[in-house]
């Protein structure tokens, strides 16, 4: 089911250095006062591409072709079934691809994230980034969720509903 984030539009007169120390201070510190979280459809694109290895692609879905307000920046936790193995992520022939995009993953802690440093924010739907997982157990029924999930930083928190997807 798609899950929805509260628009509040950001402040025009951040200069791009104040911006980047924002995102940092949120991805490390949790300060969350410098943007709003943007509202978009999130949906959730799986592909197999052997027997054992699965992508699963975050997209970004809108009415219109662009988003009301562009994303910044991003962060999730991944929930997933005991018979998949998060192992990371890839940017390449997604939309944080671009040159001043910074992409990672926590293998551990199944957490993503991402930020602009440059003027590349997200203007339009499509895919954000994709996850890599590799079945670590035989198991007919697999799920994966997306918790925790913000598009840019600051109040309100994001959304309690998640993306999720049966695998």
């Amino acid at each position: 089911m798609p899950t929805f984030f509260k628009i509040v539009p950001r402040n025009e007169s951040l200069t791009i250095m104040k911006y980047v120390f924002c995102v940092l201070g949120f991805l490390f510190v949790g300060i969350q006062n410098c943007l709003g979280q943007s509202l978009q459809v999130v949906e959730l694109v799986s592909m197999w591409t052997s027997k054992d290895s699965l992508q699963v692609t975050v997209q970004l879905t809108t009415s219109s072709d662009s988003l009301e307000v562009p994303i910044w920046a991003f962060q999730y936790d991944i929930e997933i079934s005991e018979g998949l193995q998060f192992s990371g992520v890839t940017s390449v022939a997604t939309m944080s691809e671009v040159d001043g995009w910074t992409t990672g993953s926590n293998i551990e802690k199944r957490r993503v994230a991402g930020f602009s440093s440059s003027q590349q924010a997200i203007h339009k739907s499509g895919p954000m980034i994709t996850m890599l997982f590799v079945r670590s157990l035989p198991s007919e029924e697999l799920q994966l969720c997306l918790s925790d999930l913000r598009l840019n930083s600051g109040d309100p928190s994001p959304n309690p509903s998640r993306p999720c997807i049966s695998l």
